[in-house]
C-alpha cells in the first residue's frame, strides 16, 4: 500500500491487520496498493475484535482449508485499476499456489460500487447469451477503432479456403476457395479462425472425396459440437468467413497440408479474430456451455455492503489462473496459434476472455496491465527475440503432441516470425548466431526414450520429448565457437522438418573420458527425476543431465568380445538400461564457464554417433564447480578440435 496513505492522519481507523480503513464496510476505492503475507490466526483474532473485512479473510481461510487443505500462507492485494476495483487473494501451501478474486454476481446487489461482475455457476447458460455476445463487440469494437498496436496489416496474403457461415437462421455453410472471391477486395475479406482441441479423429473433414460437396453445402446439424459452436459465435459477429484446419486443409493429401501448414503464421495473423475454445477436450466437446466444473469452483459469503443491503461476494480464481489452463492449454499447436493471433476471445467454462497487443479483459471487467504477455511486435532488438524465442520453447516443451513429427511444424510459424530480428540461420530449433546458448538447454521433469523415428539431431530440444528448460545466466565465458552447419529440410518451410542429414560443427575443446564412472542417482533419491546422473573421472564428479533415458552398449572385436563400453540414448522399446558404477567411455565438450555464484563450468555429454563415422551425437549436459574444473583440466587428455554433432 502506498505510504503516504498509511500515513494518512485523515483516516479514523485503520486494521492493523488488513489495512481496512473501516470497521463496517469495505471500498477498495481508499487503496492504492497492499500486498501482505499473513497467518489465518491473524485474521481469526482481529475479526474477533471487530474488523469485519479480516472476518471475512478467516472464513475464506476456512473455506481453503476444507478444499484445498492446511494453508501455510495468505496474501492479499487490491489494484485500482481499468473499468474495475479488483481485489485478489493468494493462498499456498508446499503443494499448491492459488490466486483468487472477490466479485459479485450479475443481476444482484453487488459488494461495492464498482465490484466485478461475474455469471453465477451454477446456471447453466450459454456463452452466447446476450451480456456475452455485448462483451465480445464491444471488444472488438474498442480494439479496431483505438488499438493502434492491433491495426493489421493489409492482407496480402489469405488462406486457400474459407468456410462462409451465413446467417443464423440458415442451416448450411459452405466451403469456398477464396481466389473465386473475385469481386472482393482482399483487404476487407474478415474471418474468424478456431483454435482447438481435435481430441481424435473428425467424422467431418475435409478430403479429395467431400470438397465437392462441401463446395456446395454443409449441414450444420452435422458438424461437430466445437465447430458448430465457432459457426455461431462467428455469425453472432457479424464475420463472414470462418477457417479451422479440419474443414480448410486436405487431410488426406500431404502436399496440401505441407503448403497449409507452412502459412499458419500468416492465417492466424491475419484472422479478424481467433476463437479460442479453451475448455473443449474435443471437436465434439463444444464450449458455449455455462457451467460448473470440477476447476471451476467458488466461495460465497454473507455482505452487507455500504447503503445496507444484503449483497452477493463470491471468490473465484482470478484471470491469471483461468487464462491457461483446459484441454486447449496443453495442446502444442495452440501455442504458435494464439501467439501470432492479433486479437483472441477465449471461451473458458465461466465467461469469456479477451485479448489483444493492447488489452488483456474478461467478463467481470478486470483489467491487468501488468499481465499483458508480450507480442511478438513488441519485441525491438535481437536479444529480445531471442529471450523471447527461449521462453517460448520452455512453454512448448511443457504441451502435447499427437504426432511426434509436429514437434518442429507446430512451432515454426513462431520461428519464421521472429527471423528477421533474429537475422540468422535456423537450425532444427536452434539460432545459428546464437548457436552456444542455445545448446544450454536441459530436461526438466521425467525423462523418456528417444523416437525411433527421427525427428530433430540431438543438438536440439526438439529431439526429446520431455520440458526443457535453458540455463538462465547471461554472464556467460563461451570458450567454443560454431564453425559451420548444414540443414537439409524435409518439406516446403524452412523451419519445419528436417533429416538426419542436419548437423553443426564446433571448435572448442573434447575431454576423451575413457573409464569413467557412471551411477544413475535417480534410483537412490526422492528427486528422481531432477538428480540425474553422476560421472567420476579422474576423481572428480560431474553432475550430469540427460537429455533422454540412456543405455549401455559396446564395441566388439573380431571374436565378439566388448572392447568398451559406451553410453546411447535408449530408443523407445528397446529397454536398455546403465548398470550401476559402468566404466563407460563419453565425451565431454567445453562449452564455457558460468560466472555466477557458484562459477560452473559447462559441458555436452556426447557419444560416438551410430548413424554417422566421425561424428558425434548429444546425451545431455554436465557441469562441475569452477575450482575442481582447473584441476581435474591437467589430467584429463583433450584437444582442440572440430566437432560435427547430428
Amino acid at each position: 500500500m502506498d505510504q503516504a496513505y498509511l500515513n494518512d492522519s485523515n483516516v479514523a481507523y485503520r486494521c492493523s491487520v488488513c489495512f481496512s480503513s473501516n470497521r463496517t464496510s469495505f471500498s477498495p476505492k481508499f487503496y492504492k496498493e497492499a500486498l501482505v503475507d499473513l497467518d489465518n490466526s491473524d485474521f481469526e483474532a482481529s475479526g474477533a475484535a471487530g474488523c469485519k473485512f479480516c472476518r471475512l479473510f478467516h472464513q475464506i481461510s476456512l473455506s481453503f482449508w476444507e478444499r484445498l487443505g492446511a494453508i501455510k500462507c495468505f496474501r492479499y492485494c487490491t489494484l485500482g485499476f481499468g473499468e474495475m476495483d479488483v481485489f485478489e487473494l493468494s493462498y499456498w501451501n508446499n503443494d499448491m499456489f492459488y490466486t483468487m478474486r472477490l466479485c459479485s454476481i450479475y443481476d444482484s446487489t453487488p459488494a461495492w460500487q464498482k465490484v466485478p461482475l461475474i455469471p453465477a455457476l451454477n446456471q447453466s447458460r450459454s456463452l452466447l447469451s446476450g451480456h456475452s455476445i455485448l462483451f465480445t463487440k464491444e471488444c472488438l469494437q474498442r480494439c479496431t477503432s483505438q488499438h493502434s498496436d492491433c491495426m493489421q496489416e493489409p492482407q496480402a496474403a489469405l488462406p486457400s479456403r474459407l468456410l462462409e457461415v451465413g446467417s443464423e437462421n440458415q442451416n448450411t455453410i459452405r466451403l469456398i476457395k477464396v481466389q473465386d472471391l473475385v469481386s472482393e477486395d482482399p483487404v476487407q475479406i474478415r474471418y474468424a479462425a478456431l483454435s482447438y482441441c481435435w481430441g481424435g479423429d473428425h467424422h467431418v473433414k475435409l478430403t479429395k472425396n467431400s470438397i465437392l460437396p462441401m463446395q456446395s453445402e454443409i449441414e450444420v446439424t452435422g458438424l461437430p459440437e466445437t465447430i458448430y459452436n465457432a459457426v455461431q459465435v462467428t455469425r453472432s459477429l457479424d464475420i463472414r468467413y470462418l477457417w479451422l484446419d479440419a474443414l480448410c486443409i486436405l487431410q488426406d493429401d500431404n502436399d496440401d497440408w505441407d503448403y497449409e501448414s507452412s502459412r499458419i503464421g500468416l492465417i492466424y495473423t491475419n484472422a479478424y479474430v481467433t476463437l479460442k475454445a479453451t475448455m473443449a477436450k474435443a471437436s465434439t466437446s463444444g464450449f458455449l456451455k455455462l457451467e460448473l466444473s470440477a476447476d471451476s469452483f467458488e466461495f460465497s459469503f454473507p455482505w452487507i455492503n455500504e447503503q445496507g443491503d444484503q449483497a452477493s461476494l463470491v471468490l473465484r480464481p482470478s484471470l491469471r489462473e483461468k487464462d491457461d489452463s483446459g484441454p486447449l492449454g496443453k495442446r502444442a499447436w495452440a501455442l504458435q496459434e494464439e501467439l501470432l493471433s492479433t486479437r483472441v476471445l477465449s471461451f473458458t467454462s465461466e465467461e469469456i476472455m479477451w485479448r489483444c497487443r493492447s488489452q488483456h479483459t474478461c467478463q467481470c471487467r478486470c483489467r491487468d496491465p501488468e499481465y499483458l504477455k508480450i507480442a511478438i511486435s513488441d519485441l525491438a532488438t535481437r536479444e529480445d527475440a531471442t529471450n523471447f524465442w527461449r521462453n517460448t520453447v520452455e512453454k512448448y516443451t511443457r504441451r502435447e503432441l499427437t504426432y511426434r513429427r509436429d514437434k518442429l511444424p507446430a512451432i515454426a510459424a513462431v520461428a519464421e516470425r521472429i527471423a528477421p530480428m533474429v537475422d540468422s540461420k535456423y537450425i532444427a530449433g536452434i539460432w545459428e548466431g546464437g548457436c552456444i546458448r542455445d545448446l544450454l538447454w536441459s530436461v526438466v521433469g521425467e525423462r523418456h526414450p528417444a523416437s525411433r523415428e527421427f525427428i530433430s539431431p540431438t543438438f536440439s530440444w526438439a529431439s526429446v520429448f520431455s520440458q526443457v528448460e535453458y540455463f538462465l545466466s547471461k554472464d556467460y565465458e563461451i570458450d567454443c565457437r560454431m564453425e559451420a552447419s548444414y540443414v537439409t529440410l524435409d518439406g516446403r518451410s524452412k523451419f519445419g522438418r528436417v533429416t538426419d542429414e542436419t548437423s553443426i560443427q564446433l571448435r572448442g575443446r573434447l575431454f576423451l573420458a575413457k573409464h569413467a564412472q557412471i551411477w544413475d542417482c535417480s534410483k537412490y533419491s526422492k528427486q528422481a527425476i531432477n538428480s540425474g546422473v553422476t560421472i567420476k573421472y579422474n576423481g572428480y564428479n560431474f553432475q550430469f543431465k540427460p537429455d533422454t533415458i540412456l543405455e549401455e552398449s559396446g564395441l566388439l572385436d573380431v571374436n565378439g568380445v566388448i572392447t568398451e563400453s559406451y553410453l546411447k540414448r535408449s530408443i523407445e522399446g528397446s529397454g536398455g538400461k546403465i548398470s550401476d558404477f559402468s566404466n563407460v567411455c563419453l565425451y565431454l565438450f567445453s562449452i564455457g564457464k558460468a560466472r555466477e555464484f557458484p562459477e560452473l563450468q559447462v559441458f555436452l555429454v556426447l557419444s560416438r554417433s551410430c548413424r554417422k563415422s566421425n561424428a558425434f551425437e548429444r546425451l545431455g549436459i554436465a557441469e562441475i564447480r569452477w575450482e575442481q574444473w582447473l584441476e581435474w583440466a591437467k589430467k584429463s587428455q583433450s584437444e582442440n578440435t572440430v566437432i560435427e554433432i547430428v
